[in-house]
């Protein structure tokens, strides 16, 4: 946090953006996408759930498998939408 001359957690430097921008989502048609964000705090990337899957289906030591898995998770999810 350069106004504060101090490391913080990202996710607390993205919620004071939030804040900050607040009063304008509204007006500018982008709360929506905005609130989005708070969504990738709270739950990961789709990197992040991708790298689980993988791991979670053996990782290196399974490596076709594991693959397979990463792409069945990435088409349930775009067929079901994360927001859901």
């Amino acid at each position: 946090d350069f106004g504060k001359q101090e490391s913080v957690p990202f996710h607390f430097l993205m919620e004071e953006l939030l804040e900050i921008l607040d009063d304008v989502l509204d007006d500018l048609g982008s709360r929506k996408e905005v609130e989005h964000i708070r969504y990738i705090l709270a739950h990961g990337t789709s990197a992040d759930r991708q790298l689980a899957v993988y791991q979670q289906h053996g990782g290196d030591e399974n490596r076709e498998e594991a693959l397979k898995a990463v792409v069945d998770h990435l088409v349930m999810e775009t067929k079901q939408g994360i927001y859901d």
